[in-house]
């Protein structure tokens, strides 16, 4: 991933001098395979050795599978309607405790719980149930996994104490892309080392709005760890006391 600052006063709205960040995973070079791994045949692009994969499929409104191409069940889940307006949702068993529990991306709002979405997942399949938001008749979706990687990315909980002397939470790594998120609902709160290169990291985007880079809901910010990170607010967002958090985190690919 990258932040750079654009020239371009186009009518794609990119302001001259206007600063962006992007975040990108590759998914085997962009080359597509079909993957028939799953009771619907899915078009996948999957990078094994990053634990990331792209799964493009239509729904059948019934309970079907999908092949994801990874070579170990996610740790996340998130899909998105395509032909049709629906919410993001995220669905994670070793985060959440049940793949029946989900978030949804676009929203601040706290888990729901639903048997009608995503109901499992192994090495080659993630079971679909039959919400129209994930698996409706002759709906198209797009659905994004990743699982953990040694030295490289790791997904998470941690339970929120209260303190300027947060949770430290070992990764393995320095972390480049971390995003922390309240299961009770709250900010997706977005890191990266590159807008801000000093501890604590405060320069926060949200992915379910639309403002600009603030500490909203993490005042006083996050350490970047050579190993890890420490959250340093007692703000409800990354570290209210006894509540429930799930992390994302990322090498920066060298």
């Amino acid at each position: 991933y990258l932040s750079y600052t654009a020239h371009d006063t186009t009518n794609y709205g990119i302001g001259d001098a206007a600063k962006y960040v992007a975040w990108a995973w590759t998914a085997n070079g962009g080359t597509t395979s079909s993957n028939t791994n799953g009771s619907i045949t899915s078009t996948v692009q999957a990078n094994t050795e990053a634990g990331f994969s792209i799964i493009k499929y239509s729904g059948t409104g019934s309970s079907a599978t999908i092949g994801h191409g990874l070579s170990s069940a996610p740790d996340v889940i998130i899909i998105k309607k395509t032909s049709g307006t629906e919410d993001w949702y995220y669905h994670s068993l070793a985060q959440l405790g049940s793949y029946g529990k989900n978030l949804r991306l676009n929203t601040n709002g706290a888990e729901s719980t639903s048997s009608t979405f995503v109901t499992g997942a192994n090495s080659t399949i993630i079971n679909l149930s039959t919400s129209t938001a994930i698996n409706g008749s002759s709906t198209d979706y797009i659905a994004y996994c990743w699982h953990s990687v040694g030295g490289y990315s790791k997904f998470g909980t941690y339970t929120g104490n209260g303190s300027t002397t947060g949770p430290t939470i070992t990764l393995g790594f320095a972390p480049g892309l971390l995003i922390v998120r309240k299961v009770g609902g709250d900010r997706w709160i977005m890191a990266d080392n590159k807008r801000d290169t000093s501890n604590p990291n405060d320069k926060f985007l949200d992915a379910q709005d639309n403002h600009e880079e603030s500490t909203l809901g993490l005042t006083g910010g996050i350490d970047f760890l050579s190993n890890g990170f420490q959250l340093k607010t007692t703000d409800g967002g990354g570290n209210a006391n006894n509540e429930a958090y799930i992390y994302l985190a990322w090498r920066e690919a060298s």
